[in-house]
């Protein structure tokens, strides 16, 4: 409900040149719609409340890391130059003195997702391995919004596996409040009404990092993070929508429920 009145309002508070990108298609989009999730992100985290046995320690880093990284990505949706790409690019243009918005999100990931793995009580190198996580969730996130409803299609059965294995610390409310929020938005962004944008790919990012560092075992949480270097460190050399297209069952699901 909520995610569904922002929508309706977002023409009105997300107007102006800076929220309007042209899309894959070439068609202009709302691109910054993605802070709409705010809303479903904060009525799952105030729900978490009426659950005090559980206690709210994984709920409160779950609202703020998402919260945190949706303003970061959107003043990158807002103010960042798209002529550098990928970490490499952003790190390039440093060295050439120029600090990017790209820059400052990924270290704005990087202490996010430390922050967020010692709220969650990992210490020692388990604290780096959880902040690592996190950050590179939100970042992979960030390169799988290319087209519409991507992003989501991964993120869902992701963290729908985290919450059936019980989330702790009052996770789980936010999870299926976040969730329900999201497949309202789903409809929206098929139909290239918006765009997740950095704004929202982030938050998802960031939520799904963080579940999974308060969720998963030390072996787990190893594994986790290896697929997600590994996937990032492809991603500065080959193009996700290229190999998605190649291979036929990913394109029917990439392609699942978009306009024609």
């Amino acid at each position: 409900m909520v995610t569904a009145v922002a929508l309706r309002a977002a023409p009105s508070f997300l107007a102006g040149r800076r929220h309007l990108k042209q899309n894959y298609r070439e068609r202009s989009v709302i691109a910054t719609a993605g802070v709409v999730l705010i809303g479903p992100l904060a009525v799952g985290a105030l729900a978490a409340l009426f659950i005090p046995e559980e206690g709210y320690r994984t709920a409160a880093t779950l609202l703020v890391a998402g919260v945190v990284m949706c303003v970061l990505g959107l003043v990158d949706d807002m103010y960042g130059d798209r002529r550098a790409g990928g970490l490499v690019g952003h790190v390039s243009e440093l060295f050439r003195g120029r600090v990017t918005t790209g820059l400052i999100k990924a270290v704005g990931g990087g202490v996010v997702g430390l922050g967020a793995s010692w709220a969650l009580g990992r210490r020692g190198g388990w604290f780096l391995v959880g902040g690592l996580g996190i950050a590179l969730a939100t970042n992979l996130a960030n390169l799988l919004d290319l087209r519409p409803g991507r992003a989501i299609k991964i993120w869902f059965p992701l963290v729908l596996l985290l919450a059936l294995a019980g989330v702790p610390g009052g996770g789980e409310p936010v999870i299926w409040g976040l969730g329900g929020g999201v497949a309202v938005f789903l409809v929206s962004e098929l139909r290239e009404r918006v765009m997740l944008g950095d704004a929202g790919a982030n938050l998802l990012g960031a939520v799904a990092g963080t579940a999974a560092v308060a969720t998963l075992d030390k072996a787990g949480l190893i594994a986790c993070a290896a697929v997600l270097a590994a996937l990032t460190a492809v991603s500065e050399f080959l193009s996700f929508s290229d190999v998605i297209e190649k291979v036929r069952p990913l394109r029917w699901l990439d392609h699942l429920g978009r306009v024609p």
